[in-house]
């Protein structure tokens, strides 16, 4: 993993796989209130192994100048955030990655607050995955516009059984719109990304690629 500069915000993290032939597709990984970008690309290129450029925003210190973790101040800012970060980095790496058509995944804010602002680049982002967040922000207005800019799949993977229920409901109406979507709980897994959770998205994170041939 390596540091990347990005303009008007702090650092990201990117996990970059031995190089290859042909560019790599990108996901990005957005981590919760508290969180670091370094555990979330550390899980993620668990997850994704050596199939793709993992890119996680750092957002802001909850406490200036310490160590107390970082957070998104709103979707808003988390959007401007991504949106620097994607272009710096393909500056960096330029050729040996694709920034387009990328894999978004979050956790909890980052799923949220992902989830909110992920539906205006819907083209550049097609595909979601939003881990204990992200369920309660769709409606069959926002999913139909969702799927109409380019919105292909949306996994959400829930820790809790009030999360599973309320990630039900959103895969339905993406269904609906569309979208290919499907929710899946953990059982037990907790307010996590990692442990069981963590597991049982390797187990299925090809749902999410299925058909992208960048991925194999």
């Amino acid at each position: 993993m390596r540091s990347l500069d990005v303009p008007g915000h702090e650092p990201a993290v990117v996990s970059v796989p031995v190089p290859r032939p042909r560019a790599f597709p990108l996901l990005i990984a957005a981590h919760g209130a508290g969180d670091t970008p370094e555990w979330q690309c550390e899980v993620w290129n668990q997850i994704a192994g050596e199939r793709a450029v993992i890119l996680c925003p750092r957002g802001v210190a909850i406490v200036r100048g310490g160590d107390s973790g970082y957070f998104y101040r709103n979707h808003l800012e988390l959007e401007k955030e991504v949106v620097a970060a994607t272009r710096a980095l393909k500056d960096a790496l330029g050729g040996s990655v694709d920034v387009e058509r990328a894999v978004y995944t979050g956790y909890s804010q980052g799923a949220t607050m992902g989830a909110l602002m992920i539906r205006t680049h819907a083209d550049q982002f097609p595909r979601l995955v939003l881990v204990e967040g992200g369920h309660g922000e769709w409606t069959l207005r926002v999913a139909r516009a969702f799927h109409q800019h380019g919105g292909e799949r949306v996994l959400f993977v829930c820790g809790g059984t009030g999360c599973a229920e309320r990630a039900r409901k959103s895969a339905q109406l993406l269904e609906r719109a569309g979208v290919v979507a499907r929710s899946e709980l953990v059982p037990r897994g907790g307010h996590t990304y990692g442990g069981a959770v963590a597991e049982r998205l390797a187990q299925i994170f090809d749902w999410v690629t299925q058909g992208d041939e960048r991925w194999r």
